[in-house]
């Protein structure tokens, strides 16, 4: 997908919403004081038998007893899991062994997880208990990110206990940035035996250093929305989201931003789990996290209608002065059921934009138009200026038959980028600024 121009210099309103977009960490820490009891992990056995073991007060005994219970650490790697001591060296126990006294729900730390990673949206938090990690003496596990596997999870949490250890550090790493996460010198430093917690998002790198001695154990846990479990008591982004808002409102009031209409595109910050098949993207809207999901509520409160795209980019050949040659054409998708199932008669793109799939193709605000108002190679277009790039996170492989003339029938590809877009009405539709400073188009109610 060829770069789009900086407009920032243009438009002074970009440059401010882009600003007010704020580059929040994608994790966040604590620890949790232990009560009586809450330490007790119960596992059972490969013979069946139950076992017990006080994590807040673990002998060393005690955790080999764990151990010889456990397998070998698995990772994901293309939606499976995968077994390599080269990669991943350490021990594990599946939920379906294990429980816990410790209340994850009442300590209040999914609050807090709420607040920092997903504000707003959804309205609770669901925690799925997935397993028990052991890394002792030479554990260790190499940089990967965590594989989204089903729709609706959005963030891992892992609770490290007060067991001595040293090294063994949680490294996360995001966009260029990086962080250390030092369990053993956080519980180290506690008076009283407490838990050590983290939470981040799916798709942010993480790598556990060595272990030089002592035992490593955490639980970890798959977070999902819910609508019926317990609500969080706070939110914290007010500030951040006025700021939004005042910027995206200055952004459309300036007649110059699309004047002929079209879209105000973002590109996705985090990977989202597209099921295989059909994916819903009502259900991907619902989990949003950290400024995805702050733009989404901000672009809904502005009546701009925000909607989950995808995005693909389809050569065709075009001719011209006699010669061929290869165009990239971008068409944008809401409606992934209605993606041609049927052989191609001309080119791809003329099927993704026939009435009966309802394809739009698109280009760049700065793109020049060709052969007319808003003729971009031979098909109508909007344009759509992007606010933030668009990403290549969460991308779906669709098939296709395409046209053979005459070689028998084959099948091809296209990769489309999920997003998220507002719509820009035409400058001309706008209305007088209303008692509250924002145009009565930006309060009108989402279709």
């Amino acid at each position: 997908m060829p770069p789009h121009k900086m407009m920032s210099d243009v438009f002074p309103e970009l440059s401010a919403v882009r600003d007010a977009i704020s580059k929040d960490q994608p994790f966040c820490t604590g620890t949790y004081s232990l009560t009586d009891n809450s330490g007790r992990l119960f596992f059972l056995s490969s013979d069946g038998t139950t076992h017990c073991v006080d994590l807040a007060n673990a002998n060393d005994p005690k955790i080999h007893t764990l151990i010889a219970a456990c397998e070998r650490a698995s990772f994901g790697l293309d939606n499976k899991d995968v077994s390599d001591e080269t990669y991943r060296k350490a021990w594990e126990v599946d939920s379906s062994r294990i429980s816990t006294r410790f209340d994850i729900v009442n300590t209040g730390i999914l609050d807090h997880v709420y607040a920092k990673l997903l504000p707003g949206c959804p309205d609770k938090i669901r925690p799925e208990l997935e397993k028990v990690n052991v890394y002792g003496p030479g554990s260790f596990s190499k940089a990967h990110k965590g594989t989204p596997r089903s729709e609706g999870s959005f963030s891992s949490l892992v609770v490290v206990f007060p067991i001595p250890h040293e090294s063994g550090a949680l490294q996360l790493r995001h966009k260029g940035n990086e962080w250390t996460f030092d369990s053993a010198a956080i519980i180290s430093a506690m008076e009283t035996p407490s838990i050590a917690y983290i939470a981040f998002h799916k798709d942010v790198e993480q790598e556990v250093n060595m272990v030089t001695s002592g035992f490593r154990v955490t639980l970890t846990y798959n977070l999902f929305g819910d609508d019926s479990m317990r609500e969080p008591s706070h939110l914290s982004t007010k500030e951040d989201e006025m700021a939004l808002r005042a910027s995206l409102t200055a952004l459309c009031e300036n007649p110059d931003v699309l004047p002929d209409g079209g879209y105000l595109g973002f590109g996705l910050e985090f990977m989202y789990p597209i099921a295989s098949g059909r994916p819903c993207f009502e259900s991907i809207r619902e989990v949003l996290k950290g400024n995805d999901g702050l733009i989404e509520r901000v672009l809904y409160q502005l009546g701009l209608r925000p909607q989950l795209k995808i995005i693909y980019e389809v050569e065709v050949i075009r001719e011209k002065a006699g010669r061929s040659f290869r165009t990239p054409i971008q068409v944008m998708l809401r409606d992934l059921e209605k993606f041609p199932n049927w052989a191609i008669k001309e080119n791809l793109v003329v099927d993704l934009v026939s009435e009966k799939v309802g394809g739009r193709v698109v280009c760049n605000a700065d793109d020049e138009d060709i052969d007319g108002n808003l003729d971009w190679h031979g098909f109508d277009s909007t344009k759509i200026l992007w606010i933030t790039p668009h990403t290549k996170l969460s991308c779906i492989k669709s098939a296709y038959v395409p046209a053979a003339f005459g070689n028998e029938p084959s099948l091809g590809y296209t990769y489309g980028n999920l997003c998220l877009v507002g719509t820009r009405p035409m400058s001309k539709e706008d209305k007088p600024i209303g008692p509250k400073g924002v145009s009565q188009r930006l309060v009108a109610k989402r279709r």
